[in-house]
């Protein structure tokens, strides 16, 4: 992982050419902590970039201006409506890694357009599929064994006015009004902004590894829009995809695109909900349809999770559940039972989680941090303690720094009593099940 080194400021003085002492007083503790929490691994989505493609694609002919177009603004939509994407990677770096350096991005899922995907290069990210890596593909596929892993197959293209049939679970609308007595999306499709016509379907309807979450219908004709597909000789490798169709309209001469008419889904959306196949459930709870979606990032620091964000719209809530569970941040109480649980963060957030739970049972669940004490096993010095409240049959998982857990200063207590975490470590996490009351973690 490589951070900025050096972060220029441009300062600006006020309409009467004066610099006001305060502004720099107020920036400053943000920018130190931005450099303590600088991350040390990829976070939970990478984007695979292909520099190098891109401008050979540009080189070779003008005609894939409207891959190069959609490649970035797709993501651009997906991250302002709350894609946690904050890691990046070249394709170079990528094809040039040895297979250690290849395995440690499998924490992570790596995230990229199709187009550029083909010959050598497809076959080195099967390989990585196959070997149990985790990939999220977007935007129209060329190579055919990569579609051959997706289990896609090629019919004539569509463009206009689809509805929508979308499996995943969606944002939370208060305020929402059905139309025609059901919640399909509609979609407008310009084929000219987004890759192409939509001309996907699947190819072996009987494959039972193939879901898919996603389909949209114009006039009988369906397409194939959102899919996973994992098969269990994989050892965990997992594939996803979705199509995508920018959400723009025809208008005069503009800066900016315009966004179409709300009735009109923003299909960037949908990656967001795809990471719910993956493990993580990122939801969102709106007032209405017109609320701007939360930003979140999630970045690893020394093992943790750090958890940042900005809800334009403060009014929005989050949803949040990972693959260990429920997260619980460091200084907030949630309502933790089945499925994602519910937070009420500020307008702009950057939170430490290092612990998450799974229960059935609903209970308020508190995480916060408590006073370093002495431990029989630590009387010297005790860097740190962390005390979750109200737990019922349980099970925690602890991610804590990896310096304290390799050197064994990990400890754990359940009320009174002092838990043998023999057998409990599982790489970098610990592991705890039917977990009930106060706990305490200390290193």
């Amino acid at each position: 992982m490589e951070s900025p080194g050096v972060v220029q400021i441009l300062t600006i003085d006020s309409e009467k050419g004066e610099l006001d002492e305060d502004i720099p007083m107020e920036v400053i503790p943000h920018l130190k902590k931005a450099f303590k929490d600088a991350p040390d691994q990829p976070g939970i989505l990478t984007w695979l970039y292909p520099f190098r493609e891109l401008h050979e694609a540009m080189a070779e002919s003008d005609e894939h201006s409207s891959d190069v177009l959609f490649h970035d603004w797709f993501v651009r939509n997906a991250i302002n409506q709350g894609l946690p994407l904050n890691t990046v990677v070249s394709t170079d770096d990528f094809l040039a890694m040895n297979d250690d350096a290849v395995h440690k991005l499998h924490d992570t899922i790596l995230f990229t357009a199709a187009f550029w995907v083909k010959g050598e290069k497809a076959r080195r990210m099967i390989e990585y599929v196959r070997n149990g890596g985790k990939i999220i593909f977007y935007g129209r596929v060329e190579d055919p064994e990569l579609r051959k892993l997706l289990n896609l197959e090629y019919e004539h293209e569509l463009e206009g006015d689809f509805s929508v049939n979308l499996t995943l679970t969606r944002d939370t609308i208060k305020n929402e009004e059905r139309v025609n007595g059901h919640d399909h999306a509609k979609l407008h499709h310009h084929s000219h902004i987004s890759g192409g016509g939509l001309s996907e379907v699947v190819g072996d309807r009987t494959d039972p590894y193939t879901l898919v979450h996603a389909r949209v219908n114009q006039s009988g004709l369906e397409r194939v829009f959102t899919l996973t597909r994992a098969l269990p000789e994989w050892d965990g490798g997992q594939v996803g995809w979705v199509r995508g169709s920018l959400p723009f309209q025809t208008v005069g001469v503009t800066h900016l695109p315009v966004r179409q008419e709300l009735e009109f889904v923003d299909s960037s959306l949908f990656v967001r909900y795809l990471l719910q196949q993956f493990g993580y459930a990122l939801n969102q709870t709106k007032e209405e349809a017109a609320s701007e979606a939360a930003l979140m990032f999630n970045t690893r620091k020394d093992n943790a999770f750090i958890l940042t964000g900005c809800k334009q719209d403060t009014t929005v809530g989050l949803q949040l559940q990972f693959p260990d569970g429920a997260p619980l941040i460091v200084g907030q109480t949630a309502m933790i039972g089945e499925g994602a649980a519910a937070y009420a963060l500020d307008r702009t957030f950057h939170d430490e989680c290092r612990l998450f739970v799974k229960q059935k049972q609903i209970s308020r669940i508190t995480c916060r941090e408590n006073q370093p004490v002495p431990t029989p096993k630590k009387r010297s010095r005790t860097f740190r303690t962390i005390s979750v409240y109200n737990l019922i049959e349980a099970d925690l998982t602890i991610y804590p720094p990896l310096a304290q857990l390799q050197a064994g200063s990990v400890e754990v207590k359940l009320g009174e009593q002092d838990l043998d975490l023999t057998g409990k470590i599982s790489g970098n996490r610990i592991r705890l099940t039917q977990i009930s009351g106060n706990v305490d973690i200390s290193w």
